[in-house]
């Protein structure tokens, strides 16, 4: 059985002159469903790295967090088959290239052409540098090369734009890709976490699935499963904005991906790529690393895997968002628009559950983690990381297996890297079968003032609520219930250093979404953290 587990606690720091935001926090509820690619805003391929192009068009808006190097003639045009908008719009520009690198390459009359209007939209460009290139005016547009009016280089050609060729190098943020590179993660991570709740049956080698009406449809496949299959069918109710589609591919490295055709009750492909690509996400999770597409088959649905290069070795089109650590295309396909258009349910208790609250305490953290319904649980790891991506293992505990009951475990940390400033943990499962699933990933700031987190989450009769404190002062926290309500509220002093302070007497309130808000009662400073009665 396939565990489901999601994080509700996360350490915070307490600032000052945030008593208009804790406000509002404590009056606007608990999202419990959000989409998980809202990071790439409307780009249609968004990576960390870089992108190598050689063939083919990317008919939507790029975004590249490294370098831009074109290998071929290749195109990004303004006209689209799904009929999709073709850029995004950042500060009153519609742009469809935003590179936070440069321009790579040289030798060779190949060159990556930007139709730069669709109807009355002006599709600007923007490097962060040129390397030295230049970007100079042509008649209706510009060209961008080393130098541009050099046909023996490498280089852009933006068609029909009113850009100024001044505004094309420019070393201002347009995109934050540390930011969504670190919510795609832990997206990604998130949605793994989800239980399996559509089953395939292999029928001459294909794969038949009928779709429930659930919020999202589940399938939670291996790689080697994945390839087993000559086809997907896909019947019952087809996905849409409110039936998502989330295929989990549990695949560890390097996977080549015999990406094969999908069926839909005998819609055309256009018809799909149209109505139901939106509603499909194709979710590499487990640290894939490297990702290459084989065969030529429409690919459906967007692409999270952000920790894999992605290669499309293959001359097929995809239809939906790339996001990718960096993206190689070597090959003749297109790249079509289908930005997901959905929210994928949290799921704060599912089946089973696990909640994860690292707690930075007397040079040591203890990783602490809480389980409901260790049905087939086997036996669980705690993983740490330095930078929220590479993770390694720091301990293990059997399951007790305690089915319908809550369990809580620790594993002490005392060897990570005191010279780090923020710590990332998370938390494998393992099921008796070797199912493998992990937990969303949680941080923890060392060495600083001023951090809190609460232990256990969710709570049944007592929580703990920890601050590291750089004086001593008087406190008070507040139990807030989702209304905003005051259910509960005691008084401490705090001290330097790290205190526990335990809030009891909870079992009486009722269950369900609750903050607990910690105030300094000299400066007023506040914090809140979300917690769960069950």
């Amino acid at each position: 059985m396939k565990q489901s587990i999601s994080t509700n606690a996360y350490p915070a720091k307490l600032i000052s002159r945030i008593l208009v935001f804790c406000t509002l926090l404590l009056t606007s509820g608990f999202a419990d469903a959000q989409n998980p690619l809202a990071s790439a805003q409307d780009f249609n391929v968004f990576t960390e790295g870089n992108l190598s192009i050689s063939a083919g068009d990317i008919e939507g808006a790029i975004a590249i967090g490294g370098n831009l190097q074109v290998l071929g003639t290749s195109a990004r045009p303004s006209m689209n088959t799904t009929g999709k908008q073709a850029y995004v719009t950042i500060g009153g520009n519609n742009y469809a290239l935003v590179v936070g690198g440069g321009l790579l390459g040289t030798n060779g009359a190949v060159t990556f052409n930007i139709d730069g209007k669709g109807s009355t939209d002006d599709h600007f460009v923007r490097f962060n540098t040129l390397y030295g290139s230049n970007a100079e005016a042509n008649n209706s547009g510009i060209n961008i090369g080393s130098p541009a009016n050099d046909p023996q280089f490498r280089y852009i050609r933006i068609n029909q734009s009113i850009q100024s060729n001044a505004t094309v190098e420019n070393n201002g943020t347009l995109v934050n890709f540390s930011t969504a590179f670190t919510n795609f993660r832990n997206e990604s991570n998130r949605i793994a976490s989800k239980s399996n709740n559509i089953t395939a049956t292999n029928s001459g080698g294909q794969a038949n699935i009928i779709l429930g009406s659930n919020a999202t449809n589940v399938w939670n496949v291996t790689g080697a499963t994945l390839n087993s299959y000559s086809q997907i069918n896909l019947t019952g109710t087809l996905p849409n904005v409110n039936n998502a589609l989330l295929i989990n591919v549990n695949v560890t490295g390097a996977f080549n991906w015999n990406n094969i055709r999908f069926t839909m009750n005998g819609e055309s492909d256009n018809s799909m790529e149209i109505n139901r690509a939106p509603y499909i996400i194709w979710n590499f999770y487990n640290n894939t690393t490297n990702l290459t597409i084989l065969n030529a088959n429409l690919i459906l649905g967007s692409i999270l895997a952000p920790n894999a290069i992605i290669t499309n070795a293959a001359s097929g089109n995809i239809t939906g968002q790339l996001i990718a650590k960096s993206f190689i295309k070597p090959s003749a396909g297109e790249l079509h628009i289908a930005k997901f258009n959905t929210t994928i349910n949290t799921g704060v208790l599912a089946a089973k559950t696990i909640t994860l609250s690292p707690v930075y305490y007397a040079d040591q953290v203890n990783v602490n983690w809480q389980t409901i319904n260790e049905l087939n649980s086997n036996y669980f790891e705690a993983e740490r990381s330095y930078d929220g991506v590479e993770f390694q293992t720091i301990g293990r505990l059997y399951a007790t297996g305690l089915n319908g009951a809550i369990d809580a475990y620790t594993i002490t940390d005392k060897s990570f890297n005191h010279n780090k400033d923020i710590l990332y943990y998370r938390i494998k499962a393992i099921d008796n079968n070797g199912t493998v699933s992990y937990s969303s990933i949680a941080s923890v700031r060392i060495n600083k003032e001023n951090q809190v987190s609460v232990w256990p989450n969710p709570f049944t009769s007592t929580v703990v609520f920890y601050c590291t404190s750089g004086k001593t002062a008087p406190l008070s926290v507040c139990l807030i219930d989702n209304l905003g309500k005051q259910v509960k509220i005691q008084h401490y002093t705090v001290y330097k250093g790290v205190n526990s302070l335990t809030i009891s007497d909870l079992q009486s309130i009722q269950p369900g979404n609750y903050y607990i808000v910690a105030t300094d009662k000299i400066t007023n400073e506040r914090v809140a953290i979300k917690a769960v009665k069950l």
